[in-house]
């Protein structure tokens, strides 16, 4: 079903408490489809996008079983 406007993800909730990545995950353009908005930072390193994609995918892997 679609959240409410201040509900968090599931999918945004897993990749933060799994993971201890957080990232914003909203409806677009209307839920079930999903965006994920990342932004590039100078703090950032290239490690960083390696583990995020490692973690969609695992959650991504996960989300069909």
């Amino acid at each position: 079903p679609p959240l409410a406007a201040l509900d968090i993800d599931p999918f945004q909730r897993v990749l933060n408490k799994q993971h201890r990545i957080q990232i914003p995950v909203t409806a677009w353009p209307q839920w079930p489809k999903r965006v994920i908005r990342f932004s590039v930072a100078p703090y950032n390193v290239l490690d960083d996008y390696r583990r995020l994609r490692r973690a969609l995918e695992q959650v991504l892997e996960e989300s069909h079983a």
